[in-house]
């Protein structure tokens, strides 16, 4: 999935793959390039209990090449790799609700200089979202790495202007 959802700017709207107020998925072995952000998964309050229940997915083995090519945002603020997203009192971030993302690998064209992570509220870091509650085993890739696997996908080496 690649050059997705960069014209949505509004808060995860804009994620390659985006998992909205669901419960029991799992997004695996995916190449996600290119999009305003990255694999997002958001519980919204939608009105009934049985809809709330935001509860076990499994986000892994997934790699995510991120951008900071989004000029509206010269900040590089909201653009988020991997995020567990919430705008209420769920309870997505609960231990045991099982959400978690594992053995990811990711690639970020910039440093970490501000939150491209979430899990229920913004993370610094890879390694702040590798010590939260959502799992271990997410790691960087290369540049090099990166490229070979876009290839291989038949996707665009960088974002398309």
């Amino acid at each position: 999935m690649w050059d997705s959802g960069r014209d949505f700017s509004e808060w995860r709207w804009g994620a390659g793959i985006l998992l909205s107020s669901s419960r029991d998925c799992e997004v695996d072995s995916n190449l996600v390039a290119w999009n305003r952000d990255g694999i997002s998964v958001v519980s919204a309050d939608r009105g009934q209990a049985r809809w709330n229940r935001v509860v076990n997915n499994s986000v892994h083995d997934n790699v995510v090449i991120g951008t900071d090519a989004d000029p509206r945002d010269p900040n590089h603020y909201n653009i988020y790799t991997i995020a567990f997203l919430q705008d209420w009192k769920g309870v997505m971030g609960d231990v045991g609700s099982n959400n978690h993302a594992d053995n990811n690998r990711i690639y970020l064209p910039g440093s970490e200089r501000t939150a491209r992570y979430s899990f229920v509220a913004p993370l610094p870091s890879l390694d702040a979202l590798n010590n939260s509650p959502s799992g271990k085993a997410k790691q960087y890739i290369t540049q090099n790495q990166a490229q070979a696997l876009l290839k291989t996908a038949g996707a665009p080496l960088e974002p398309e202007k």
